[in-house]
């Protein structure tokens, strides 16, 4: 598994499966599969260890004016979009607040995404860029949010879903992080399950889809925790 360590640690030190309490509400979900050992193994390790890696926030407004050049030069050399293509392409259109002219469900160009970062790699500040080129200014923070966290300026896919992963994996490795550690926040699942191997950039569970998650599993938790007190008395 991509991304995850091996460690060496005997399966016979661990339970095996930490769900298997037929009392348990998680043992309507999971059974015994070789996912969850070897998985449950590499997070205690790494919990005993206390290896947390540390999110840090950056900041865009931080990189020089030459790292937003290069990246820039970089990426339009990777883009390499036809920009009249595009506009020949573009059927819908509609004018913004601001009298800047749009097309419906297609991405910036890229002649305006690099003026964008230009301009920012210069201290000019969002709302600026919004006004003198007549972008919106949530579109205007998208881009430079994604040249901060990914250094591209590539607009995403249009259309069509991204790929999932194998949702009884995902389920399982949130339920082992919450165990082990009650307090973590959503987006630290999020982070673990990409820097673990379980998930990739491309098919992570958004942090909206991972808090559904773990609130209705509180719910059930305690669904079968009442059943079990009232079947006792």
């Amino acid at each position: 598994m991509a991304g995850v360590h091996h460690f060496p640690v005997s399966f016979n030190s661990l339970n095996p499966n930490p769900f298997n309490n037929p009392h348990h509400y998680h043992h309507h979900y999971f059974n015994s599969k070789p996912f969850e050992l070897d998985f449950q193994q590499k997070f205690e390790y790494w919990f005993k260890n206390n290896d947390i890696q540390k999110v840090e926030n950056v900041d865009f407004t931080s990189r020089t004016a030459a790292e937003w050049e290069s990246n820039a030069v970089n990426d339009e050399k990777a883009v390499k979009i036809d920009n009249e293509v595009l506009l020949r392409n573009q059927t819908r259109t509609g004018t913004n607040q601001l009298g800047g002219v749009y097309a419906n469900g297609r991405p910036l160009p890229v002649h305006l995404r690099e003026e964008i970062i230009k301009m920012a790699s210069s201290g000019t500040k969002p709302c600026q860029i919004s006004r003198e080129l007549r972008i919106s200014h949530g579109c205007v923070s998208k881009i430079l949010s994604k040249y901060r966290d990914t250094g591209s300026i590539r607009p995403g896919k249009i259309g069509g879903s991204k790929p999932k992963k194998s949702l009884p994996q995902v389920v399982s490795a949130i339920s082992i992080y919450k165990r082990y550690r009650p307090s973590i926040y959503s987006w630290e699942i999020r982070d673990r399950l990409i820097s673990d191997g379980v998930c990739n950039t491309h098919n992570v569970p958004s942090v909206s889809s991972i808090n559904r998650f773990i609130i209705i599993s509180c719910f059930i938790k305690k669904f079968y925790s009442v059943a079990l007190s009232l079947t006792i008395h």
